[in-house]
């Protein structure tokens, strides 16, 4: 964890923020940069976590605000943020924060195993 920690915040794409008490680290946001042929440059919020004891105190809010200043300092056309279908109390809290349901999809993954050999560029036509 600590090694994917140093590669994220070394990373310029990337955005990372953390809220905190005396008591510690209550929130953390992280944040990328993307642009997509598609649809134009973008900032995805793609992890958010706020403690149990914390939510409901605008810290989430804060995370988000965080975010979005950070969307507009490098010019992104929109912040998307993904929420479990299941996950109805994050649905309700991004809607108050002005975000819109834009899709519904099924995300697909496949594990790489770690033993492929590098794909070597070839020139581009």
């Amino acid at each position: 964890m600590a090694l994917r920690l140093s590669g994220i915040l070394a990373a310029t794409n990337q955005f990372i923020i953390v809220a905190g008490t005396a008591d510690g680290v209550c929130g953390w946001l992280q944040a990328l940069h993307a642009d997509v042929l598609e649809s134009g440059v973008r900032v995805e919020i793609v992890g958010m976590i706020v403690t149990e004891t914390m939510r409901r105190r605008r810290i989430g809010s804060l995370l988000i605000q965080g975010a979005e200043r950070w969307a507009q300092n490098i010019q992104a056309d929109a912040v998307v943020v993904r929420s479990n279908i299941s996950r109805t109390a994050s649905h309700a809290f991004y809607f108050a924060q002005g975000y819109t349901h834009s899709k519904t999809q099924a995300v697909y993954r496949k594990p790489l195993p770690k033993d492929l050999a590098p794909v070597v560029p070839g020139p581009t036509h």
